[in-house]
């Protein structure tokens, strides 16, 4: 019996060290995979942050056109101040009609390791009744 039990042993010993260099081939494998998948959720959850800050912008543009007719797209720049991209603002209408409407489109770039960078155009509307 306890020479049993030393064969076993020295069979999972053996077993042991030939699957040592097993683990760091598929961390090779898999983690590439995982760092695509990573970053292409984090560069997602930037692209939706900032798509919602343009569409924000476009009905702050447009609220504050309702009011104060000709502070649209001001109103609308001040609003993406703090996004980090250039967007170009445009008053479809404008009082005195029965509506203003702002358009706010805006390019990001979406870049994900081993994949690649690529631009995408953001766009939000704003529309509000006119109040005067």
């Amino acid at each position: 019996m306890t020479g049993d039990r030393t064969t076993r042993s020295r069979s999972r010993r053996r077993r042991q060290r030939d699957e040592d260099g097993l683990v760091a081939v598929e961390l090779a494998l898999v983690l590439p995979v995982l760092v695509m998948l990573l970053f292409g959720i984090l560069q997602f959850g930037i692209a939706f942050n900032r798509q919602q800050g343009v569409h924000a912008a476009a009905r702050e543009g447009a609220r504050a056109g309702a009011v104060v007719p000709g502070s649209e797209c001001t109103r609308a720049t001040d609003a993406m101040e703090g996004l980090g991209v250039t967007s170009l603002c445009t008053v479809v209408q404008n009082c005195p009609g029965d509506r203003v409407i702002v358009e706010v489109t805006a390019d990001t770039d979406i870049d994900i390791p081993f994949v690649g960078s690529r631009t995408v155009t953001l766009t939000g509307r704003g529309e509000y009744r006119c109040e005067w």
